[in-house]
């Protein structure tokens, strides 16, 4: 008896228009791969992701409601067996070193060729490890951030509460409102912290709270 190839099942998540046009027509006449589902937010594509269980899922880091990393650690933690394929504007070390520590092996900047998508998901379904990086990526973020309770910097009460709704996934904006205070309010605590810290770049405080998260509650 003749049996058939498996179909690799494929769920989007993102909220561009252009992104999620053009990774439908990549699929649209492939034979091995089905692209079986989209949303434009996190809590609904988590939502679709729990009840079909696709075997790849394309995720934006930059959703509107919630961090694709949160919801990566979520995915994990409620054992949702799709293997994720994280999409952002800027790869750095740290992406690649909390992305490893979340179980995700696929990482894609934004400006790779959605053909290099099938490449991805080709590598992940053979066990493999995956990253696409433009020559012009950054990857000078520090090489490790990680403390312990002892040895973490003194933050005061209010930058604990905003590392804590950060390491949430929340927004700048969504802090503020959360807090009753200023985007500009909220902007310069952060700045405050990553002084503290010893850390920049873009999205390194974030990554922070995220490898951080059981300190902050």
């Amino acid at each position: 008896m003749k049996v058939a190839s498996a179909i690799q099942t494929v769920f989007l998540i993102d909220d561009h228009p252009c992104v999620l046009e053009g990774i439908t027509h990549l699929f649209e006449d492939d034979s091995h791969i089905s692209l079986v589902g989209k949303a434009t937010s996190g809590r609904e594509g988590l939502r679709q992701c729990r009840a079909m269980k696709p075997h790849f899922l394309i995720l934006d880091q930059h959703l509107p409601d919630v961090n694709g990393l949160e919801l990566a650690r979520i995915m994990g933690q409620q054992q949702i067996p799709t293997q994720i394929i994280l999409f952002t504007h800027n790869v750095t070390s740290e992406h690649l070193q909390v992305a490893t520590s979340l179980g995700i092996r696929g990482v894609m900047e934004k400006s790779a060729p959605f053909a290099e998508i099938k490449n991805c998901i080709e590598a992940l379904r053979q066990g493999k490890t995956y990253t696409f990086i433009s020559q012009h990526a950054s990857t000078d973020a520090p090489s490790s951030i990680r403390h312990t309770p002892g040895q973490l910097p003194s933050l005061t009460r209010q930058e604990k509460r905003i590392m804590q709704l950060i390491s949430h996934g929340k927004s700048t904006k969504e802090i503020g409102e959360t807090l009753h205070v200023s985007r500009f309010t909220i902007e310069k605590h952060r700045s405050n912290i990553c002084k503290k810290l010893g850390i920049s770049g873009k999205n390194t405080l974030l990554v922070y709270a995220l490898k951080n998260k059981q300190l902050f509650g």
